[in-house]
């Protein structure tokens, strides 16, 4: 008789403590961060909307909503920004890694090949080069897959990607 008291008090406890838990409020994907660099988030914003033309201001913004998983939000600070994807090697790029993580693969691969264009016209670093000509190579693979979202099919996503590794070790014997 004891023990069923206490499967009774058990039972009720843990339900309780997962009513209590599912109340909590989840973390934002966006705001909240590891590092709590959400004054600096702010900071950034607050510059970018003062001055739109601000391009270095618009890169910083970019970067960091993408390191806090927000492609769209990064793509649209780019988009808003007056000539930077014209112009920039840096924001063409940026632009290409957050239409790839939104599942936009036509899109990054027209991105990818804007900053490689601009590096050709105006030169670039050499990691910044590299990383659009890799992007470029598994984009292609990927899309000839019918891969639109690389994270949607993983499987696919992995055969493109030896495709392209495959492609790439060739190119270079």
């Amino acid at each position: 008789m004891t023990r069923g008291w206490f499967n009774v008090v058990l039972l009720a406890g843990l339900s309780i403590t997962a009513a209590l838990g599912a109340s909590q409020r989840t973390p934002s994907l966006v705001l909240d961060s590891p590092q709590d660099t959400t004054s600096e988030l702010a900071s950034l914003e607050a510059r970018v909307a003062r001055s739109p033309q601000d391009h270095e201001a618009a890169l910083r913004l970019a970067r960091a909503l993408l390191e806090r998983n927000a492609p769209g939000l990064a793509l649209a600070v780019l988009e808003r920004s007056p000539g930077a994807l014209e112009r920039s090697p840096g924001a063409a790029d940026l632009a290409a890694t957050a239409q790839m993580k939104a599942g936009k693969n036509r899109a990054a691969l027209a991105s990818t090949k804007q900053a490689l264009a601009a590096c050709e016209r105006q030169g670039c670093e050499g990691t910044l080069l590299a990383r659009n000509a890799r992007r470029e190579e598994l984009i292609e693979a990927a899309l000839a897959e019918g891969i639109e979202d690389m994270e949607a099919d993983p499987e696919a996503t992995a055969r493109a990607h030896r495709k392209a590794t495959r492609r790439v070790q060739l190119a270079m014997n």
